[in-house]
């Protein structure tokens, strides 16, 4: 089976705007706590899952369309509805929020002889609807 590459195969909707123009590399990430289970008859560590933890890392280029979706929310901490999808077609994945995702951490970088470019967490409570 192919790889499918990552190009176009992304999408990004946060408080119903969509940030895919904005965004170069989205990094999705789902961690499951490991509470530690281990009992005296255990024979080495042991542990159980415990309850997930869920984050969008996003990183692209600046505008100002863009500020104006991210930068009074990241002073405010508003929950939105956050949608993220991964591939395309029959095998596309959708994750959603619904009112439950606000920007975490925004950070703007302008270098003298580059381009404008941001990069944002968008830290997403509780478990996603996964379709």
């Amino acid at each position: 089976m192919p790889a499918t590459r990552g190009a176009g195969n992304s999408t990004i909707t946060y408080n119903a705007i969509p940030l895919t123009p904005y965004v170069m590399s989205p990094t999705l990430t789902n961690t499951i706590n490991e509470i530690e289970a281990t009992v005296l008859s255990s024979t080495a560590e042991e542990s159980v899952a415990g309850l997930g933890s869920y984050q969008m890392q996003l990183e692209g280029n600046w505008e100002k369309a863009l500020d104006d979706v991210l930068g009074p929310d990241s002073i405010s901490g508003t929950l939105r509805t956050a949608v993220i999808t991964f591939g395309s077609g029959a095998g596309m994945v959708t994750y959603t929020w619904t009112t439950k995702a606000f920007v975490t951490n925004y950070e703007i970088s302008a270098a003298a002889t580059d381009k404008l470019t941001f990069t944002a967490t968008l830290r997403l409570n509780g478990a996603p609807t996964r379709a």
